[in-house]
């Protein structure tokens, strides 16, 4: 066994020597970074705990230190991005040993001759085995096939994995067992138990507690077995790569099977104990891959070298200052160079690759082509043309409303290192344009009346000939602050809200109402607002604010009714719906609110409605129900033109039948002289 061992140890270290010599004698273009060979060789040696697992004994079973080792010849056949698969033949060299521990008992009649007494003599004999210690070791010589598959995480590391099935041709297998018997005999016929007779070649052989042993070969089979491999490897160089992972091999059919049933002989005999009792036994084995991968022949994408050249120049045949070539792969540079002064460049690349070439100057537009060199085997050349970057851009524009988005007639001021170099002002639709010489650092101000200025950076040194720079402004709030509660008018409750400002139909300010209801905005002083107030599913509110004689820093509170939940049955009017005298046309000031209410229609196509007119007594009865129908009719018209749906709305006129005020007083009249809402279904 030793001198096996010797000798597996002396051509794998051969082996070694010589596939590391004829991977070195290739000489070819390789780098660390280059897709796989399309052949290697691999060398390893795996320090395994291995067992030999049988089918009936497994209580007697030990593990112990075996080993693999050997080599393969790799053929990469799929290489994509990172990823590459690639198949293996091998032989190796595996030895699996274990250990196998108990205690054995035998009892029964026998006969043997007696020469004394010249007759057959019958005898119990008692036979016991205490201690035994039996190790066992299986050496095959292993023809793996494999499959693999490599990733790599960097030019230099990868994972990798490796599956395979090997068939193992017995090489050796034995045995050697230590043990400690003791032979008890009882002849019934003379009544005599015959112990602790230990007279070599005596037939009355009864040892106590004798220490016994033996060795001897084992009758194996061949072996098929499972193997997997996962670990990582490390390129040493283009040519080499060392490599440790975690090994695991299993056997796939039994490897000895002997059919003697006798455990133990007599003093004349070996000792032979566990190992040849009928058994099945299958190898398994775990532990570390420890190796080389020695790469053969050429990479695969072994480097074939372009002449590349060309001339860079103006189209005048005059070469810019500080020419510069950057020539790309996949966006990754690959070689920045700088022609000479007759702007002639020259240079070599690999084939195989599709690159980009950017000719650039300072104050110059670049140009960049392609370089086709995927199937390429002769010189390529190709000239590039530059042309000087035009002194002036034209900048436009349009200065907005920051809130709103609408135009703004303004003021712009465009200034370099401090100093004003340009003042324009836009249309009335806040557009601008203006032609501005070649520079980084431009500020552009832009200034409104009632809206902050602002300022703008504004680089105008690249190729470009037209520069858009729009500018929004915000509008200047400060001055008196407005605040209310929304509360529901049946609970009292806080009710989530939103409150418009408004400025001639021009939203100044937006504001939510917060947990408890409450909303607060800060408008400018000395100007008349409409404030709206609206929340999803009540009846909106509208008052008129003047702040035309309220003084900055001041605080008004607005009065506002509770809001009203739209339920059916709810009746609800709009003091500002009104129509010129003696006609049903609607003021503007009416359409303003009659815009809120097809607002709540068109959010709740469900809502139907019930419009009514309403007059005072002045006049003739006929006449005023007249009117007021008509001017009910008014309403619907409009909030269909917005809109509402026909099915939303029913219109009715009811003159002065229904006053809710007195008609004595002119305030009185102004009441009785209305538009109600009534709700008639959700």
């Amino acid at each position: 066994m030793k001198r096996i061992t010797f000798n597996i140890i002396l051509i794998f270290l051969l082996t070694l020597f010589a596939g590391k010599s004829m991977a070195q004698s290739s000489i070819h273009q390789c780098t660390t970074d280059c897709s796989p060979h399309t052949w290697s060789y691999r060398l390893f040696v795996s320090p395994l705990i291995t067992n030999l697992t049988s089918d009936q004994f497994k209580a007697e079973e030990q593990s112990a230190l075996g080993f693999n080792l050997g080599g393969d010849v790799i053929y990469t056949f799929y290489k994509k991005d990172k990823l590459s698969l690639n198949a293996s033949l091998g032989l190796g060299i595996t030895n699996y040993n274990n250990i196998r521990k108990g205690d054995y008992v035998n009892k029964g009649w026998t006969s043997e001759y007696e020469q004394t007494l010249n007759a057959m003599q019958t005898f119990y004999l008692t036979e016991t085995l205490k201690g035994i210690n039996e190790s066992q070791h299986f050496t095959y010589l292993d023809i793996p096939v494999k499959l693999g598959v490599d990733y790599a995480f960097s030019k230099k590391w990868a994972g990798f994995a490796t599956v395979g099935i090997a068939y193992g041709i017995s090489l050796a297998a034995n045995y050697s067992s230590t043990a400690s018997l003791t032979r008890t005999g009882f002849y019934p016929d003379y009544n005599a138990l015959i112990y602790d007779v230990d007279v070599a070649g005596s037939p009355y052989y009864y040892p106590t507690n004798k220490a016994v042993s033996g060795s001897g070969k084992i009758n194996a089979q061949s072996n098929l077995s499972v193997e997997a491999t996962l670990g990582a490897k490390y390129k040493l160089n283009p040519n080499m790569s060392i490599y440790g992972g975690v090994k695991w091999m299993n056997g796939l059919q039994n490897v000895k099977q002997n059919t003697a049933t006798s455990i133990f002989a007599n003093s004349s005999s070996t000792l032979n104990t566990l190992a040849s009792r009928t058994d099945v036994v299958e190898s398994r084995a775990l532990g570390l891959e420890l190796g080389v991968q020695i790469n053969l022949g050429d990479c695969r994408d072994k480097t074939t070298l372009i002449d590349f050249s060309g001339n860079v120049s103006d189209g005048k045949k005059v070469v810019p200052v500080g020419t510069t070539l950057v020539i790309k792969n996949n966006g990754k540079v690959v070689q920045t160079l700088q022609p000479n002064k007759a702007g002639k460049f020259s240079i070599k690349l690999p084939a195989g690759k599709l690159y980009t070439v950017e000719a650039s100057a300072p104050d110059y537009i670049s140009q960049t082509q392609n370089v086709d060199l995927l199937k390429a085997t002769k010189p390529l050349s190709k000239n590039f043309v530059i042309k000087a970057i035009p002194q002036n851009v034209t900048v436009s524009g349009k200065v907005t409303d920051a809130f709103t988005g609408a135009g703004l007639k303004s003021k712009i001021d465009i200034s370099s290192n401090g100093k004003v170099v340009k003042t324009i002002e836009t249309n009335e639709k806040g557009e601008y344009s203006v032609e501005l010489p070649k520079s980084k650092d431009y500020d552009v101000v832009a200034s409104s009346p009632d809206f902050v200025s602002k300022t703008e950076k504004l680089d105008a040194s690249g190729n470009a000939k037209n520069i858009q720079k729009d500018i929004a402004l915000d509008y200047i709030i400060q001055g008196v602050q407005l605040e209310t509660k929304v509360l529901d008018a049946k609970t009292g409750q806080p009710v989530k809200a939103s409150m418009l400002v408004k400025s001639k139909d021009r939203v100044i300010q937006s504001s939510q109402t917060d947990d408890k209801g409450k909303v607060v905005s800060i408008v400018p002083e000395g100007k008349l607002y409409e404030v709206e107030v609206s929340a999803s599913g009540y009846v909106p509110q509208r008052q008129t604010i003047d702040l035309t004689k309220v003084q900055r820093g001041v605080k008004k509170v607005i009065l506002l009714d509770p809001i009203v939940k739209i339920e059916k049955g709810l009746v609800f009017k709009f003091k500002n719906v009104n129509f010129n005298t003696g006609t049903a046309d609607l003021t503007d000031e009416s359409l303003v609110i009659l815009n809120m209410v097809s607002t709540i229609l068109l959010e709740n196509p469900k809502l139907q409605i019930e419009i009514s007119g309403h007059t005072d007594n002045d006049g003739l009865a006929s006449k005023n129900l007249d009117l007021s129908k008509e001017r009910a009719k008014s309403v619907q018209t409009y909030l269909l033109s917005k809109g509402a749906k026909p099915a939303q709305m029913v219109s009715f006129g009811f003159g002065q039948t229904k006053p809710i005020a007195t008609n004595t007083t002119p305030e009185g009249k102004a009441e009785n002289r209305r538009v109600e809402f009534k709700v008639l279904g959700m």
